[in-house]
């Protein structure tokens, strides 16, 4: 975007600013060729600072505010339109850019966790694959096992002791 500054003003000062009566701001907001923002339900025009003004009598040059390129074939992309791109720009598709960063990030480190998590995995694999190697070269041999009473039902419990 051009190093344009752009100011907001009500419709009565925008009115002012380019030396036509508030029904013509409020027209032309109407039709889409002036750019507005609504804030705690005022209307504020936004007008480039090199919107003509004539500062002898304080009154704006009454020149249309959109402006059109001469050649015929060319797109015109007025001022308010370039705000309003620039304002997109920083209010949606900043967020979005600076989360997509995040998320790259994120996934990067998750990647790395992954790999080191799956040489892990392998590594107790292997350790698991050897130890029943070993275990089926030299089983575990019972022990001898405490002696078990004889299974009575349960009514007959007091007639052993």
């Amino acid at each position: 975007m051009d190093t344009e500054q752009y100011e907001r003003y009500t419709v009565r000062e925008a009115a002012i600013r380019l030396g036509i009566s508030e029904a013509a701001v409020r027209q032309r907001i109407r039709r889409h060729t002036l750019l507005v923002e609504r804030s705690d339900g005022i209307i504020y025009v936004v007008l480039a600072d090199d919107t003509p003004y004539n500062t002898a009598d304080n009154t704006a040059i009454d020149t249309p505010y959109k402006t059109v390129d001469a050649t015929p074939d060319s797109t015109a992309i007025t001022r308010s339109t370039e705000y309003q791109l620039e304002v997109i720009r920083e209010t949606l598709l900043r967020p979005l850019i600076e989360q997509n960063e995040r998320q790259q990030e994120r996934i990067a480190e998750l990647e790395r966790e992954a790999g080191s998590l799956s040489t892990e995995r392998d590594a107790l694999r292997s350790r698991l694959s050897t130890l029943e190697e070993h275990q089926a070269e030299s089983p575990i041999e019972p022990t001898n096992a405490p002696e078990t009473r004889p299974q009575h039902p349960w009514w007959q419990f007091w007639r052993d002791s």
